[in-house]
């Protein structure tokens, strides 16, 4: 099955049109959480503690909780799209370099990581709708999930940069 999927989305056509596609997301995600800063975002989602997590928002008017809330409509998609991206990509390496699928975790990977992103959200999303009232474990756990989906991503980042570099700069040596 796998298999299957590796050959339909390995190729230049797939990954270019998926590329675009999580560009264009990205973007407008971006535009969407303009008025909000990074690294307050970046905070809030790693954060194990619900004081800070409570504190963040707190520091945002209503207009930019309103922009974190809406951004998710369109995160949702773009974790769909970002982990069909990075499949693609080392697809195509796979099949460029012969490697056999079977048990590469590093296929698989994207998946877990849009997982993990899916379960972050879902958190971030309740913790809205309950005005901040959660439990301090839900937090924690959000948290470990961010914290986990960052560390697969910098991994599969660095396979795709690894296999990028033995593929197109060694073979033409």
């Amino acid at each position: 099955m796998l298999n299957i999927f590796k050959n339909k989305l390995g190729n230049g056509k797939a990954i270019t049109i998926l590329f675009i596609f999580t560009i264009i997301i990205y973007g407008t995600m971006a535009f969407i959480l303009k008025d909000i800063n990074m690294k307050e975002f970046i905070n809030m989602q790693i954060t194990l503690n619900k004081d800070t997590f409570v504190k963040i928002i707190n520091s945002w008017d209503n207009n930019q909780i309103l922009e974190y809330h809406n951004h998710f409509y369109l995160d949702f998609l773009y974790l769909i799209s970002y982990s069909l991206l990075m499949f693609s990509v080392v697809s195509r390496f796979y099949i460029h370099a012969k490697v056999k699928t079977r048990g590469t975790i590093f296929l698989i990977l994207p998946f877990i990581i849009a997982f993990f992103d899916l379960i972050e959200n879902v958190f971030h999303i309740y913790f809205i709708t309950v005005n901040y009232k959660m439990p301090a474990y839900l937090v924690m756990i959000s948290g470990i999930c961010s914290i986990q989906k960052w560390v697969f991503l910098f991994v599969e980042l660095y396979v795709i940069a690894v296999l990028f570099f033995k593929l197109t700069i060694l073979q033409k040596r």
